[in-house]
């Protein structure tokens, strides 16, 4: 077997796809605004009725990513979402609900891998008069807004929820009719490798939007907590970049 079936094969389109192989990168000061939030209740769980996922609490977490200094071969990206806390089982975690990338790369590394919920957006992170700006568009609607303002102190306590590991649903729907074909349960864990070098905390504001199929606003939260603005040497790698499989939910037939 050549290397280009062994290396690239196993990848929709297998010509010419779009994601490196395997998808193991380092991405040195990567810059991160993230907003603690709580949202009104009864939408987590309503958001967690299809999953096999538990409850946990109304708290969650938006957040914008600059990624442009990655060094994966096909360039950087942004990386933005919303995460929320569940339970399977024993294991607390973080579930990505929404996630956006300025990347097909980005968007099929996430999605074809490890069946993170990834579409595409535009967006921005910017310092500016003290101000840490976030922006994410996507069809020319400003679909998330965070800022923070330096120099400020948290609005609250930030609740000490548990965003790591992220547990995603892989599912690949039925190619010949309704249903799910396939549907794994996986664990991805990264923070064990990736450095934290800046971290402030401060007051936050969050605006979000919905429009068609990405119902961000549902979201607009009751509460916010505050606050955090890092930057972090994140690292994708064999041993803290790949995922693991917890559960097959429903197998081929």
């Amino acid at each position: 077997m050549s290397e280009f079936q062994v290396m690239q094969g196993r990848q929709i389109p297998i010509q010419a796809p779009e994601l490196p192989e395997p998808a193991i990168y380092n991405c040195p000061d990567t810059k991160t605004l993230s907003v603690f939030c709580q949202a009104p209740p009864g939408v987590i769980a309503k958001y967690l009725e299809p999953t096999p996922f538990e409850f946990v609490s109304d708290d969650f977490l938006v957040y914008v990513s600059d990624m442009r200094n990655c060094d994966f071969e096909v360039g950087g990206f942004f990386d933005m979402g919303l995460i929320i806390p569940v339970r399977y089982g024993d294991i607390f975690g973080g579930h990505v609900l929404f996630e956006y990338e300025d990347e097909d790369y980005g968007i099929c590394a996430g999605r074809e891998l490890w069946g993170y919920p990834k579409k595409y957006a535009s967006a921005t992170l910017e310092e500016k008069n003290g101000v840490i700006l976030g922006s994410v568009w996507k069809k020319g609607v400003e679909i998330m807004r965070l800022k923070m303002d330096l120099g400020s102190e948290p609005q609250a306590d930030l609740p000490p929820i548990k965003l790591r590991p992220h547990l995603q649903l892989h599912t690949v729907p039925q190619p010949d009719g309704l249903g799910i074909y396939s549907q794994r349960l996986m664990m991805r864990d990264t923070g064990p490798g990736c450095t934290i070098k800046q971290q402030t905390s401060g007051a936050g504001q969050v605006k979000l939007q919905s429009i068609r199929r990405n119902p961000l606003g549902e979201f607009t939260p009751t509460k916010i907590y505050g606050a955090i603005y890092e930057v972090s040497d994140f690292r994708s790698t064999l041993e803290h970049g790949l995922a693991k499989v917890i559960a097959e939910l429903v197998k081929p037939e």
